[in-house]
């Protein structure tokens, strides 16, 4: 048996169809991507591919395009995705619009990430509280 039949076989027994997106392909044509870069993949089995779905938000600039790469991997060595810089951002977006009474974040990290993010959210939403209720 081959790693990419292994592979397979691994991806049609956990998602619908073997494909975490809404492909549905028949069994035989199951695809797991190894690895992406610009347009182009390489399957588990090495079989290079152009990727076709590139209008997607997560991939509109292309698999592991360096600028972005990068950016993510000096977050990761900060050990945190969300940054008092970003909340201090969102908090001025707040008074800079008008109609800002709401911040929307969307957030798809492990545990850890999102109690530390809550935690700096809890921390700059005191303040904002504090800083508009002396400003009325």
């Amino acid at each position: 048996m081959s790693n990419s039949t292994t592979w397979s076989q691994r991806s049609l027994a956990v998602f619908p169809a073997g494909s975490n997106g809404e492909f549905n392909l028949p069994e035989d044509l199951a695809t797991v991507i190894h690895s992406g870069t610009g347009c182009r993949l390489v399957t588990a089995s090495g079989q290079k591919m152009l990727d076709f779905s590139m209008g997607w938000g997560s991939v509109l600039v292309g698999h592991a395009d360096p600028r972005i790469t990068d950016y993510w991997s000096s977050q990761h060595m900060n050990r945190s995705l969300a940054r008092r810089i970003t909340l201090e951002l969102f908090r001025r977006g707040i008074f800079l619009n008008p109609m800002g009474t709401k911040l929307y974040l969307s957030l798809a990290h492990d545990q850890a990430v999102c109690d530390q993010f809550l935690s700096i959210l809890d921390d700059v939403l005191a303040e904002v509280k504090v800083q508009t209720s002396a400003s009325c």
